[in-house]
């Protein structure tokens, strides 16, 4: 029996082809191989492990048994959508959302993140309701189910235009 496999998933998929040889020998030559579940060296498995048991039978009914693990693993990192690209976005100051204080308001952009398995987390990181005068930095996360991360950073720069 092989090892354990482990092979990542195709790029935007969560499916791969597994591949492996299982050979046995008997002195009558002759014997046959059941695989349990019924599976073949080609197929296509989903995301997951897979416990395989292979079985020897000869011709007088002798029998060896063998284990093997096959682990699809997802390697490929989200993909967030609608992250601007080294963008500063620039503000007016202003007094009316929080009197008295130097603050400005700035709505983030609507981001998403799409992945090939499945999606645990998006998070934003530094996000605020108002900002203070300068520049601050705000991140996006996201994290597929096998901790695969993705992010995305802006600044967001609020000017006092007065």
């Amino acid at each position: 029996c092989p090892t354990t496999i482990t092979k990542a998933v195709n790029t935007d998929s969560n499916k791969t082809t597994v591949t492996w040889t299982v050979s046995a020998t008997d002195n009558s030559g002759a014997f046959s191989l059941v695989f349990s579940p019924a599976v073949t060296s080609g197929d296509i498995f989903d995301f997951g492990t897979y416990s395989i048991t292979v079985t020897a039978t000869d011709s007088t009914l002798n029998s060896a048994v063998c284990t093997f693990t096959i682990r699809v693993i997802d390697s490929q990192a989200p993909t967030i959508i609608g992250c601007p690209s080294n963008l500063t976005y620039t503000a007016s100051l202003d007094n009316n959302t929080v009197p008295g204080k130097n603050y400005g308001t700035y709505g983030l952009p609507a981001l998403d993140a799409t992945d090939n398995v499945q999606l645990v987390t998006k998070t934003f990181v530094s996000a605020l309701d108002h900002y203070p005068v300068g520049q601050t930095l705000v991140s996006f996360q996201a994290y597929d189910s096998s901790g695969n991360p993705a992010f995305c950073s802006m600044y967001v720069r609020i000017s006092d235009i007065e």
